[in-house]
């Protein structure tokens, strides 16, 4: 086995000196250390057959495109929020109407339970349809028939209440009166008076009725208005189970309707008043919530200040300030979000009405060192709709104080395009225009950078 032995050790010699290893020795001294430095540097030896390391290629990272967000997806991102916000209708969901508990009480005990007609008056923006549609959905839940219209500007008697009365269901009314019910409708198509028309709800006999007549306020036929007055008073003395909820933009009842002194005891009058900030403020938090956002306590403060408690702006200046948030990829909206979000909507309220809006541009400029009178100016005509003469009188001799502003003919004049007056009141012809004065003065006193979404608004 001699012949076996001497292979073995020459393949394991074979293999040590492959594996061998060179260990550097540092110089015995410095003047042997120097030399060796001065030497130039001795290519290393390779011997055939041995092992070379593998390092791994350098990483080239690989071009990446830049991304931006297409218009179909910054569309989908804001209809989530304008779902959320829902400025263009009014709200239908009872946990979506906040601040309204009491009036709503007060017609539910008083139409509902009560038997009385009901008038919902206040300025536009307020939030009536809203209260009106959530009692209607509460009337209907308490088996009541509900019947909903809107009114229009040159509308007749027979023209608006004809249509209306036909819908009442067929259950409502004795089936063994039918003839008589035939009869009683036939007249009223041939002779439509508050008398008739009366004469054909007396015969309503298993259910309560309750007709809403959305937008009263712009009917300019003063016979329908008389005839509509007629017929709330004739039902209510012939203690028909029939009730008539008017719902319009007035400062008070005799605005909406001439209510005859005896019919005033009929009625339920509900007037809505603005919110509160603190109401204001948790309509905007509901409707972040639902959209994925949230609102910085600053940011609801500044648009409860500029909607002066109208739920249409709260929601519409909301809505925008979102939809900056959204653009720049944040959740939470900010005061600088809230600014670019009120231009927005200051531009796209300008597309309805240009005039106004030129002019509270140029008003805030000349102004931009005394915005004080002219904002107290439009919060008093959004709080109370109108300005009384003693308002104006208190405001002149502020301003004369202050110097903005010297003498009344000056403080009209200024807004004269703008206002018109309505009895004793000073009111703006636009009665959403009072809180776009406020932003167009916000914007004057803050001209930062105006974020994407308002310029693409713009």
């Amino acid at each position: 086995m001699s012949w076996f032995s001497d292979l073995f050790s020459r393949k394991k010699s074979s293999r040590a000196e492959e594996e061998e290893v060179t260990v550097e020795t540092p110089p015995a001294n410095e003047d042997e250390a120097t030399t060796a430095n001065d030497s130039p540097p001795a290519f290393p030896e390779f011997k055939l057959g041995a092992k070379v390391t593998e390092f791994p290629a350098p990483f080239v990272p690989e071009p990446t495109e830049i991304t931006r967000t297409s218009p179909l997806e910054s569309a989908r991102k804001r209809q989530r929020v304008a779902l959320a916000f829902d400025v263009s209708q009014p709200v239908s969901s009872r946990d979506a109407l906040r601040g309204r508990d009491s009036k709503l009480t007060a017609l539910l005990s008083g139409t509902l339970y009560g038997g009385n007609h009901a008038f919902i008056y206040g300025p536009r923006g307020s939030g009536k349809t809203s209260l009106a549609r959530v009692f209607g959905d509460y009337a209907d839940e308490e088996g009541a028939v509900v019947l909903y219209m809107a009114s229009i500007g040159s509308i007749t008697f027979p023209e608006l209440m004809l249509p209306y009365v036909e819908q009442v269901p067929k259950t409502c009314f004795d089936p063994r009166d039918q003839q008589l019910l035939e009869d009683a409708i036939e007249q009223a198509r041939s002779n439509c008076s508050a008398r008739n028309l009366v004469n054909y709800l007396a015969e309503i006999k298993y259910s309560r009725v309750i007709f809403i007549l959305d937008e009263f306020d712009r009917i300019e036929n003063m016979e329908t208005r008389s005839e509509v007055a007629s017929l709330l008073k004739l039902s209510s003395d012939a203690r028909l189970p029939v009730s008539f909820l008017l719902v319009g933009i007035a400062s008070d009842v005799p605005a909406l309707i001439d209510a005859h002194p005896s019919l005033r005891r009929h009625v339920t009058p509900v007037s809505i008043e603005p919110l509160s900030d603190d109401e204001v403020c948790t309509i905007l938090d509901i409707c972040a919530n639902i959209s994925g956002l949230v609102f910085t306590t600053d940011a609801k403060t500044k648009i409860a200040d500029l909607a002066c408690g109208s739920p249409y702006h709260a929601r519409l200046f909301g809505m925008h300030a979102a939809c900056v948030a959204l653009d720049d990829n944040v959740a939470t909206v900010t005061v600088s979000a809230v600014l670019g979000g009120i231009e927005a909507a200051f531009a796209e309220w300008n597309e309805f009405n240009t005039d106004d809006a030129d002019l509270f541009k140029q008003l805030a400029q000349a102004e931009a060192k005394h915005p004080e009178s002219l904002a107290d100016f439009a919060r008093k005509a959004a709080h109370r709709r109108g300005l009384d003469v003693s308002d104006i009188k208190e405001l002149v001799m502020s301003e004369a104080a202050s110097g903005s502003v010297r003498d009344l003919s000056t403080a009209a004049a200024r807004l004269s395009s703008a206002i018109t007056s309505e009895g004793d009141l000073v009111v703006f012809k636009d009665s959403l225009a009072p809180q776009f004065l406020l932003v167009a003065l916000e914007l004057t006193q803050t001209p930062d950078a105006v974020p994407t979404y308002a310029r693409e608004q713009a």
